[in-house]
């Protein structure tokens, strides 16, 4: 991912769109590795702001998380893999 590219996808989810930062984070992976998130997925982010606002986990981290399950699944890793990923 180039800085400029994370700063623009960034910037329009985040700012024009109104969209948390797991949610941006999933969008902006989604896109870099070519792989489709079902709208389900998104849904579930909506409500990771930093733990539904409650300030724990960062939402960045959240995002990062659930996309590395996603990731591991489309790279057929095994459960372990994926959890060290993680």
């Amino acid at each position: 991912m180039t800085g400029d590219f994370i700063r623009k996808r960034v910037y329009d989810y985040y700012w024009n769109n109104d969209h948390n930062c797991a949610v941006v984070t999933l969008k902006n992976l989604a896109e870099y590795f070519d792989i489709t998130l079902s709208n389900q997925v998104l849904d579930s982010a909506l409500g990771m702001h930093g733990a539904g606002k409650y300030g724990a986990q960062c939402g960045l981290v959240e995002g990062v998380l659930l996309f590395l399950g996603i990731y591991g699944r489309h790279k057929d890793l095994d459960d372990e893999d994926t959890i060290t990923l993680c």
